[in-house]
């Protein structure tokens, strides 16, 4: 791109709800553009209580890049890049007062650092830094504009297919070890099977044709697909009716939430961990405290 004069990017923003994933795409973002681990740093951490301290710990974050970059003879082109994670960034970099509190000037000062680096006389082109955010409105405009973290990307909810994908994620090494129920497992999936053997119980495969027989599997099949009076079945757990409006950290909160109470029903009925099996009851209860 230098050859050609085009600059690189410099900074990215990636802001949304909390939960939604920001930081670990933030992670597979440096490792698709780098083998170098990224730095990251919570902006928070940044804050010091002595006179000129943020700014010290803002520079600290560039000292590795700019070394690298003087061994190069300040070629950035035969330097590797250096990805810098700025997390909950508007802890820090907000927009700019005229108040004279000693926590509005360290912010000030903090913010003037960073644009410096990034846009300024001391700007490097072997640096990426990528900011992350809840309040995408707190920030300083200055650091917004083009030549700083001028690519700005939204990082939404997941939807009903995202909630699915995130869902077998967080359940899949249960459902590998045998943890899940076969209703669950159909739950989770979207798809009722007819032959879906009740929480706990394993349906009959024998080859025996007799009616009573096929009577009990049946209701096996039926039980638990089947609503109680005044209660809704659940066929989709990824669907707006149960997980609608999760954040991926939302729905890693409720499969770890439904594992301990089938964990603590395991002990109490005394098979332990050996008998621990998840059940869309367990589901059902985790997604009353989670909701709480």
């Amino acid at each position: 791109m230098l050859d050609l004069g085009l600059s690189p990017v410099r900074g990215l923003l990636l802001y949304g709800k909390p939960g939604t994933g920001k930081t670990a795409l933030a992670r597979e973002i440096s490792r698709l553009l780098t083998d170098r681990p990224p730095k990251i740093i919570a902006a928070p951490e940044l804050l010091d209580r002595w006179v000129g301290g943020t700014e010290s710990s803002v520079r600290e974050l560039f000292v590795d890049a700019e070394a690298e970059l003087a061994m190069c003879n300040g070629d950035p082109t035969k330097s590797g890049l250096h990805v810098i994670v700025l997390d909950e960034i508007d802890a820090v970099f907000r927009k700019r007062s005229s108040s004279s509190g000693s926590g509005e000037v360290a912010r000030a000062s903090a913010v003037n650092q960073i644009l410096s680096k990034l846009d300024g006389m001391k700007s490097l082109g072997n640096v990426l830094v990528i900011g992350t955010t809840n309040r995408r409105e707190l920030l300083d405009e200055a650091l917004l504009r083009p030549g700083r973290l001028e690519v700005k990307i939204e990082v939404p909810l997941p939807d009903l297919e995202g909630r699915r994908e995130i869902l077998n994620i967080y359940f899949g090494p249960l459902r590998s070890m045998g943890r899940l129920s076969q209703p669950l497992c159909s739950v989770i999936d979207g798809s009722s099977s007819s032959s879906s053997s009740t929480d706990g119980s394993s349906s009959n495969s024998g080859t025996s044709s007799s009616p009573d027989r096929i009577r009990i599997r049946m209701l096996k099949s039926l039980k638990g697909l089947v609503a109680s009076p005044g209660k809704t079945v659940m066929r989709d757990l990824a669907s707006d009716r149960w997980t609608g409006g999760f954040s991926g950290a939302d729905l890693e909160g409720l499969v770890r939430c439904a594992g301990s109470i089938a964990l603590s029903r395991a002990r109490n009925d005394g098979s332990g961990v050996d008998g621990l099996l998840i059940t869309t009851e367990d589901v059902n209860q985790a997604l009353q405290e989670v909701k709480q």
